[in-house]
């Protein structure tokens, strides 16, 4: 995939389309982040970013920026993760898009949990929510309806808890995913077991471990 890329980028270099160069770049960067070699896609992340902001795509920059942001949250460098969210944030509102907006507020929703700021966390993930609901982005909603479980659960609010949880497994199931219909089983197990009730505990466990394995 890197040689394609590769390809691609000196096509691009050739008739000189700089959008090109640096999305060649972003593609790059997201492998590396896939391969866990951070500080590799970091360089490639900020390239891509050196590009935009000489061609003034201020789109592109906050794209660059979040996925910038991504790999220092990899690295629990939640400051400077945090910084450029934030600044992606403020274009993507300058400008409107919406799913950059909830990907933003996501993302910091994100921080805000690592650091134990479950009430700001809460008010990030729903403000997300509620965008992604507009939308229509199921995957989103899933996974935010997952971590909002996770809020009210550290809030020790279960059945709140267990709303979100059971909202995400809907939609898991719909879609097949596998791996998060079993994380989801498992954090509901983890409710169950918190009020007591050991039988629904036991149940959702077993589901869990029978798709894990």
């Amino acid at each position: 995939v890197l040689n394609i890329i590769e390809t691609v980028r000196m096509v691009a270099k050739k008739i000189r389309d700089t959008s090109r160069i640096g999305f060649s770049y972003m593609r790059e960067g997201d492998i590396y982040l896939n391969l866990g070699n951070y500080s590799e896609a970091l360089k490639k992340y900020q390239t891509a970013l050196d590009i935009r902001k000489a061609n003034g795509n201020k789109f592109g920059i906050a794209n660059s920026l979040l996925s910038i942001g991504n790999i220092y949250w990899h690295q629990s460098n939640y400051l400077e993760a945090l910084e450029n969210y934030q600044t992606a944030l403020n274009i993507y509102v300058e400008f409107g898009v919406k799913d950059g907006i909830a990907n933003a507020k996501h993302s910091i929703g994100n921080i805000n949990f690592q650091q134990g700021n479950y009430p700001e966390a809460l008010n990030n993930y729903l403000f997300s929510l509620k965008i992604l609901e507009e939308i229509g982005n199921i995957g989103g909603i899933a996974e935010l309806n997952n971590n909002i479980g996770l809020i009210y659960s550290r809030q020790n609010n279960y059945s709140e808890a267990l709303k979100s949880y059971q909202a995400a497994l809907k939609i898991f199931i719909k879609t097949g995913n596998k791996g998060n219909i079993a994380g989801v089983y498992l954090n509901i197990g983890n409710i169950y077991q918190s009020m007591s009730n050991y039988f629904e505990s036991l149940s959702s466990y077993q589901s869990s471990l029978k798709i894990f394995e």
